[in-house]
């Protein structure tokens, strides 16, 4: 598991470590000279285990050098972060307000932080529109609402 952990960061393959996972990245040694987020209950075994790392208590995750690491109670933060970043704030509040997750506006987390334009009232995929015109006539057909 080190050894594939190691190739996929040397392919420059982000690497999430959630909660005891950053001691596998610490293994691995990916984690030498780097900021990482762990829980605090493991902040005195995690030092000694791996000198060379930068453990940090007060942060819902870190990105640093290509590992993200996550305490793990707060995995839900970095979740909405990856799913802001790669497919848009709404649909990132739609999968929150799903999931029946506040998505609370101004918290400290990196998760939250706004591009200025972004576009908040729309939310387009090719794929996802292919999907929804090859399933919704059918549904609309087969529905009837009273």
């Amino acid at each position: 598991m080190l050894e594939a952990a190691r190739n996929l960061h040397a392919r420059n393959i982000p690497i999430i470590t959630l909660c005891s996972g950053a001691f596998i990245a610490g293994n691995a040694g990916l984690l030498d000279g780097r900021r990482c987020a762990i829980h605090f209950t493991t902040r005195d075994e995690f030092r000694l285990l791996f000198p060379k790392a930068i453990p940090v208590i007060d942060k819902t995750y870190i990105s640093d050098g290509g590992i993200i690491s996550c305490p793990g109670g707060t995995g839900i933060d970095l979740a909405a972060d990856l799913i802001r970043r790669h497919c848009g704030a709404l649909r990132m509040r739609k999968v929150l307000k799903y999931l029946l997750i506040d998505d609370q506006e101004g918290k400290k987390s990196p998760g939250n932080r706004r591009n200025a334009g972004e576009e908040l009232d729309v939310y387009d995929n090719d794929l996802v529109r292919k999907v929804i015109d090859l399933v919704a006539p059918p549904i609309s057909r087969t529905c009837i609402f009273r």
